[in-house]
This record gives C-alpha cells, sequence and structure tokens, in this order.
C-alpha cells in the first residue's frame, strides 16, 4: 500500500487481522488501517488487491465472497505468484468486473518495521487475468514505475521458479563467490 500510495495512486485503506500491524501499514503508507470487519469504504474501492501469503488467499476471497462484501464494479487482484486468477479468484468471477493477478517479480521482505517501503520502480511484474483485470493491473503498475509483463496463466507457476532463481541463485552465487 505504501508503494502505490507513493506513486501517486489513492489507497483508501489496508485491512488485516492484526489491530497493531493494520494500524502500522495504514500509517507507513499514508492511509486507513483497519482490521476485523471490513470498513464501509471498502464497498466504494475501484480495486481489492489481496496480498497475504498464497495459502491464505483463498480463505480471504471466501471471507469476500460468503458476506457478498465483492460489487460489481470492482477488480479483484491477487499478488501470488505462484498461481493464476483463474485458481484462486474464481468464486468472485460472478460477483466483481475482472479478476487478475498483479505478482511483482521483486522480494518484498525484509523490510524494518517502520521505514519506508523500497520502490518498485523498474520492478517487472507479472500479470494474468481476463481483459478488465489485465487493463487496471497494468494501469497500476505502470503508475507505480513497472514493466508489466502479460504471462499465460499456464505457465505461471514455472515463470514463478525461475524469477525466484534468477533473483536469489544469482545474488548467493554472488555472495559465495565473494567470500
Amino acid at each position: 500500500a505504501g508503494r502505490l500510495t507513493r506513486a501517486g495512486v489513492p489507497v483508501a485503506g489496508l485491512h488485516g487481522r492484526d489491530p497493531a500491524h493494520a494500524a502500522q501499514g495504514g500509517a507507513a503508507a499514508g492511509a486507513v488501517g483497519t482490521w476485523g470487519d471490513l470498513p464501509e469504504m471498502f464497498d466504494a474501492a475501484d480495486v481489492v488487491i489481496i496480498s497475504v501469503r498464497d495459502a491464505r488467499i483463498r480463505e480471504v476471497v471466501e471471507g469476500l465472497v460468503a458476506p457478498t462484501r465483492l460489487r460489481s464494479h470492482q477488480i479483484l487482484l491477487h499478488t501470488a505468484g505462484n498461481y493464476a486468477a483463474a485458481q484462486l479468484l474464481e468464486p468472485a468471477r460472478k460477483l466483481v468486473r475482472g479478476i487478475g493477478t498483479m505478482h511483482p517479480l521483486a522480494s518484498l521482505t525484509n523490510v524494518p518495521r517502520g521505514s519506508a517501503p523500497l520502490s518498485l520502480a523498474g520492478a517487472a511484474f507479472a500479470i494474468d487475468g481476463d481483459a478488465a483485470a489485465k487493463t487496471m493491473a497494468e494501469k497500476v503498475v505502470r503508475l507505480m514505475g513497472g514493466r508489466p509483463l502479460f504471462i499465460d496463466p499456464a505457465i505461471l507457476s514455472t515463470d514463478h521458479a525461475a524469477a525466484v532463481m534468477a533473483a536469489f541463485y544469482v545474488t548467493t552465487l554472488t555472495d559465495v563467490a565473494r567470500n
């Protein structure tokens, strides 16, 4: 969320399970941090981005579908790199305008709490989904200064594995060579 707001993308809020993390994340992003029940502002959002651990995405989608919290004008995106949008977001397809994947091919971990998030300018993003979702994901990626890569959903997990090897194995090899 912080990367989006710093890139000029309006972010209404950041929602989480833990009150302290939600408040801290919202403050760092310059947005409202909420927890518990989804706030009313969620209904007005044009884009909902699910950015949780891969194993939790289905649970989050079910939590949005069962009480029908999603709206027909919304685009639903997830940031997991190992799964195509249809695999994880299918239960929401009939409720929203589009479903898609917007996966940054960059490491987003190990940012110390309280520090500004790293920029995603120049980072590649794997994008898949239906036409409406791909259009919106491309717009968001370009606003952050990223490079959209439209990926065939059939090879998304292979693409993700290749990206992991290219990024982390090169770093590891460089570190080993220096030592």
